[in-house]
């Protein structure tokens, strides 16, 4: 299997890390095609994951945290929906491959502005998790107090929209992220 080095990786994580951040998002653009790119620094192996906006298409590819190198080989559907959202045809000539767009996205990368994570912006495209349409954190709920036990569902949300930190606590101490689909009941996430 091909594989690419996506070497601006190295100096995001390092901004990342100065700003306390350990998820993030920016926006790319090639061609026809736009997309939010999110970034997980927390999971490992790394996450870089891309929702085409405007379209239904979402898709992750794994970096590895020590090397940085990716698979430089797309699922085939995944492969054509995206030469189809950049507007891409068919050229024997200029073959467009997997290894060009990293290409594209880490040139991209060297000092793009990047945003933390919030689960909202991952709603639009991580939606198989419980509940998706609760899309505002707004707590804890520590079930020890109650008897019971975090579901294994509210583990899976907690993880993929607040991360692997907020994950593990959750897991260890039996607590459950609670959510809500009232914006005006949305608490400012921090670690239980």
């Amino acid at each position: 299997m091909a594989y690419f080095k996506m070497t601006a990786l190295a100096g995001l994580v390092m901004r990342m890390e100065q700003e306390g951040v350990d998820r993030c998002r920016f926006r790319f653009r090639l061609h026809a095609g736009e997309f939010d790119v999110f970034f997980f620094a927390d999971a490992n192996p790394y996450v870089l994951s891309f929702g085409a906006i405007g379209r239904n298409f979402y898709f992750e590819v794994n970096v590895n945290p020590r090397t940085l190198d990716t698979p430089a080989v797309f699922d085939r559907g995944d492969y054509y929906s995206l030469c189809e959202i950049l507007g891409l045809r068919p050229n024997p000539e200029n073959k467009f491959t997997p290894s060009a767009f990293l290409q594209h996205l880490n040139n991209a990368i060297e000092g793009v502005e990047f945003h933390p994570v919030t689960p909202r912006d991952l709603a639009t495209y991580r939606r198989d998790v419980e509940e998706s349409a609760k899309i505002w954190f707004c707590g804890w709920l520590d079930n020890t107090t109650t008897g019971n036990h975090v579901t294994p569902e509210n583990l899976n949300k907690t993880r993929r929209w607040l991360g692997e930190k907020a994950y593990l606590r959750c897991k260890e101490r039996n607590i459950s992220s609670r959510w809500t689909d009232d914006p005006s009941k949305a608490k400012t996430f921090s670690l239980p």
